[in-house]
């Protein structure tokens, strides 16, 4: 207790009295990101201290080897410069209270551009593994780093892809066993460069399919095709078909040779599962009696031992057979 009570008395004699009279902070301007935009030319950000509301900054380019910098005629916090040579620097200016202060970039390394491609290794089948490896880049800024996913696509030259591993997912990341969905598909790893600068907003994933595709270009740079996949197909529905005998049509699977597959479909705490062997091509359905069916499903489905395959339907995405016909 006495030691509690000492501590607080230093802390007290430390603290500033109400009589005291604060340094004022600093005033400069410092530019806190040198980034690149995504055709790989420089893009930065400059910000005026204590207080950016106080003055805004001015750009200019400083040529290679030129005795004085050109105005851009660019006053604003972000400067994206467009195609520049290597060896160009930037400065950032800001006048306040009649002081002017000025900043200096580093050296612009030239635009970044891919000078190999990504490669993805693994074996293209139904439950491996696949590992994606960064190309090479030039250009930059220097301390560049690469964002490297996996994507899927129908056709080889890269044709409607959709996200199947990528590091922002959680607990898995890029360690995501081929689904069963893929079976038949393309896959490729995607290298995407950012400048050491750059942030990102705390995202957690729980599906990579969630995860937009990323179209090539000059800072995304992709792989040659791996596969098709081999191994057991499952298509899934988006809209899970309520049968008129009262079952739920989810999908279905194929098998080259006989394969068990497992169903399971949750809504809430309530739950309807179904096996089956299937040998080619068979409809996935399970019975539709006690589920929620107004509610979010999350139908779930494993083929044969492979990884288990998951979706989530939203609410009101079930489609109620109108005919005996409809059943399909």
């Amino acid at each position: 207790m006495l030691a509690a009570f000492a501590l607080l008395l230093a802390l007290a004699a430390a603290a500033p009295s109400a009589g005291d009279i604060l340094p004022p902070q600093q005033e400069d301007v410092a530019i806190t990101q040198q980034l690149f935009d995504r055709d790989g030319n420089p893009w930065l950000i400059a910000n005026f201290a204590p207080d950016g509301a106080l003055a805004t900054p001015s750009w200019a380019v400083c040529a290679p080897g030129a005795a004085a910098c050109t105005p851009a005629g660019v006053t604003d916090q972000s400067f994206r410069a467009g195609p520049t040579p290597a060896g160009t620097t930037f400065e950032a200016s800001a006048t306040h209270a009649g002081t002017t202060y000025r900043a200096r970039s580093d050296a612009w390394l030239g635009t970044v551009a891919a000078t190999a491609p990504p490669a993805l290794s693994g074996t293209a089948q139904v439950g491996a593994i696949v590992t994606p490896h960064a190309g090479s880049w030039r250009g930059g800024w220097g301390g560049e780093f690469d964002l490297l996913h996996v994507e899927a696509c129908r056709t080889r030259d890269g044709r409607d892809c959709i996200t199947v591993a990528h590091p922002w997912v959680l607990r898995r990341g890029l360690r995501q066993p081929i689904d069963p969905r893929w079976s038949g598909e393309w896959l490729f790893a995607l290298d995407e460069r950012f400048a050491s600068g750059t942030a990102f907003p705390a995202i957690g994933y729980l599906s990579p399919t969630s995860i937009a595709p990323t179209p090539p270009g000059p800072t995304v740079a992709r792989s040659a095709p791996l596969g098709p996949v081999a191994g057991p197909a499952l298509r899934l529905r988006a809209h899970p078909l309520l049968r008129r005998d009262g079952r739920l049509l989810v999908g279905r699977a194929t098998c080259a040779r006989r394969c068990d597959v497992a169903v399971r479909v949750l809504t809430g705490r309530r739950a309807a599962r179904a096996t089956f062997a299937v040998h080619g091509t068979r409809a996935l359905t399970v019975r539709a009696a006690g589920l929620r069916l107004a509610r979010e499903l999350i139908v779930r489905v494993r083929i044969a031992g492979a990884p288990l395959a998951q979706t989530l339907v939203a609410p009101q995405a079930v489609v109620v057979a109108a005919a005996a016909h409809a059943r399909r």
